[in-house]
């Protein structure tokens, strides 16, 4: 398979970190660069900005000035807005480890053990992993510190909440004044079927790394590793950030991809959830048997009109990719009940459950309605 050559340079500047290029391969590939500009496009698209930009100034490559420019500015967009996340990361954590358990994870936690460096990933918000009988207090000790939640769940009844929460796995905070933003979920991936362990057993196995000083609690090498590829898997593994991230993770150590492959098989769940593994292993490891299915996909990392064509259809693509990965009817019931009713319309979820039944059993006659009033405006 044909990578261009701004693609394949970037994929040579990430395998540095795995010890499988050096500085003459990344000096001959440099030299065949067609266009700086799609380079610095594709490093934004991808959102490697902050570790590209480190990369080239180690290895004193220097791009035309006016391409070194934009790079740079959105360099110093990241970091900035990198540090916030940091600081804001560290003070939270303070103030909820003190009340109950959390675990932290993707973003700032993600690049410290991806890099060892907190400050080199990108990263746009902060994602918090609770125990869901917790989100009282957690909700209380956000806003204590100025987050507000985008929607104010508190004020609607349980009934309604219960129903929402068993669907919709996170609830989003910011705060006003710096603009922060966190995710703070009771459900680490869509689906509870697709990673059915509870918060507790998560936590138990779950490992502490070190970020400015302190000590932040996230998820195990394991628990990790199938988040990241399930929840690539949702978003169709449309940049090398995620790749990365699972190359990166499978590295740590030579069974974790095995036990993900048997944790499919004894769950029933999709082959198609470890397909991260192999395209990963194609762009990073240098695997040489490829397939019409990694072509597509890499041909989506190289295409952006392609890319902005299928956001179109995202969400009915989504919708079908989902209900693929688990068996049950049920359970696509509540997929097709999260992405048209919840997904669309955040007021819709206050409604009794009744009228959810009534709705199911209107849509035909509705349907039938439309026909017939169109059919009657065309005569």
């Amino acid at each position: 398979m044909k990578i261009s050559k701004e693609l394949q340079l970037i994929i040579y500047l990430l395998q540095i970190h795995l010890g499988k290029r050096n500085n003459q391969v990344i000096l001959e590939s440099v030299s065949k660069v067609g266009s700086w500009n799609r380079f610095v496009s594709l490093v934004i698209r991808h959102r490697l900005v902050v570790v590209m930009y480190t990369l080239l100034k180690d290895l004193s490559i220097v791009l035309p000035e006016e391409e070194e420019e934009r790079l740079k500015q959105h360099f110093e967009l990241e970091r900035k807005k990198n540090f916030i996340l940091n600081a804001s990361l560290v003070k939270l954590n303070e103030v909820l480890e003190k009340e109950l358990k959390v675990l932290w994870f993707k973003g700032v936690v993600q690049s410290q053990r991806m890099y060892n460096n907190p400050l080199l990933r990108s990263y746009s918000d902060l994602d918090l992993f609770i125990d869901q009988n917790d989100l009282h207090q957690v909700d209380q000790l956000l806003r204590s510190q100025g987050y507000v939640p985008f929607n104010d769940w508190t004020k609607y009844s349980k009934s309604h909440f219960s129903k929402y929460s068993e669907i919709i796995k996170e609830i989003g905070y910011v705060n006003e004044k710096t603009k922060v933003f966190i995710d703070v979920h009771w459900n680490l991936v869509f689906a509870k079927q697709l990673l059915p362990f509870t918060f507790s057993e998560i936590y138990q196995d779950s490992i502490q790394v070190d970020l400015h000083g302190k000590k932040i609690r996230t998820l195990s090498d394991e628990y990790n590793f199938f988040y990241l590829n399930i929840h690539g898997c949702f978003d169709g593994w449309k940049s090398l950030s995620q790749l990365f991230d699972v190359t990166m993770a499978n590295a740590k150590s030579s069974e974790i991809a095995s036990n993900f492959k048997a944790f499919l098989k004894s769950n029933r769940l999709s082959d198609t959830l470890f397909f991260g593994v192999e395209l990963s292993e194609y762009l990073f490891n240098n695997r040489n048997e490829t397939s019409l299915k990694l072509e597509e996909n890499v041909l989506l990392l190289e295409d952006d009109s392609l890319l902005n064509k299928n956001e179109k259809h995202f969400r009915i693509k989504r919708l079908i990719r989902v209900s693929r990965f688990h068996g049950s009817f049920r359970y696509k019931l509540k997929t097709v009940e999260a992405n048209i009713f919840y997904g669309d319309n955040q007021d819709l979820w206050r409604l009794p459950r009744q009228l959810f039944f009534l709705y199911y059993v209107s849509m035909p006659f509705r349907w039938l309605g439309r026909k017939i009033r169109r059919k009657k405006t065309l005569s």
